[in-house]
């Protein structure tokens, strides 16, 4: 039977419990060991998990919280080595970029075609990433789609940027922001789509609700979340990624050629739960 492999460099990330009840019990997560120096993560450690033809991989993007623990070197050498592997392996990859490959939106909705732009060491890390899954398709044929995943929200999901929108709601009345955010059962019916077809083999896409909201309807929406581990950032870091969010929505069209696919839970969670 074929499984679901969930790979990341974490010891936790908050997409697995989600994914692992999503695509059930034949689901796998297995942390990236660590490079060490003169050690370039040894290709056979990684054939050894038991990854096989058929088997479909998701390779889970760090979150920003945790770059400074994703150092680029060892992120770009984790990557190489489970490209290939599963080059080797003949297994079926998704990998979870992002939207800040695009950095500082020149147009909006943002398609696959926005010039990529390394803003911030994060956002270059990931670019770096993206376009070597690109590079491993074009020139092995690897079974890859890059999925470039715009902002979540949802029950149980990491919600330190609504929980920071929510403590300075009043301060950022200014920039009258309208933000695109998908909800987690979306993007979970999207990536088992793309996990299922072979339409998409080779290409990149992106995954977003596609819907802007003014920040008041956001917020009256979706509660903040009270949990320790979710700390309000500071006023000026949530100034300044809520200005680089505001009217940034992808492009979907390129996805929706392919699968059937629509952000219908966004849209009802929104639109019911405004006041």
């Amino acid at each position: 039977m074929s499984k679901c492999w969930l790979v990341g460099s974490l010891p936790e990330h908050p997409l697995v419990p989600h994914l692992a009840q999503r695509f059930g019990e034949e689901t796998r997560y297995f942390q990236l060991p660590v490079t060490r120096p003169g050690h370039s993560l040894c290709l056979e450690e990684l054939t050894q998990q038991g990854f096989q033809a058929g088997d479909s991989m998701i390779y889970l993007n760090t979150p920003w919280r945790f770059v400074q623990a994703d150092p680029l070197e060892e992120h770009l050498s984790l990557s190489l080595n489970l490209f290939h592997a599963c080059l080797k392996q003949d297994t079926r990859l998704i990998y979870l970029s992002t939207h800040a490959v695009y950095g500082q939106a020149l147009y909006t909705p943002l398609d696959e075609q926005h010039p990529l732009q390394g803003f911030s060491p994060y956002a270059s890390s990931r670019t770096a990433t993206d376009l070597l899954a690109q590079s491993y398709a074009t020139s092995f044929d690897l079974d890859v789609t890059v999925v470039r995943l715009f902002p979540l929200f949802g029950p149980g999901y990491y919600s330190q940027l609504i929980n920071s929108l929510h403590q300075h709601k009043e301060a950022l009345q200014d920039l009258e922001l309208q933000l695109d955010l998908l909800h987690l059962e979306d993007a979970l019916d999207a990536l088992q789509q793309i996990a299922q077809t072979r339409d998409l083999r080779g290409q990149v896409v992106n995954l977003g609700s596609g819907q802007i909201h003014t920040l008041d309807q956001v917020l009256s929406a979706i509660p903040a979340d009270t949990a320790a581990s979710n700390p309000a950032l500071d006023f000026e870091t949530t100034r300044q990624t809520a200005r680089f969010l505001h009217q940034r929505s992808p492009d979907l069209s390129r996805l929706q050629q392919q699968v059937p696919w629509q952000a219908q839970r966004t849209q009802q969670f929104l639109q019911t739960s405004q006041p």
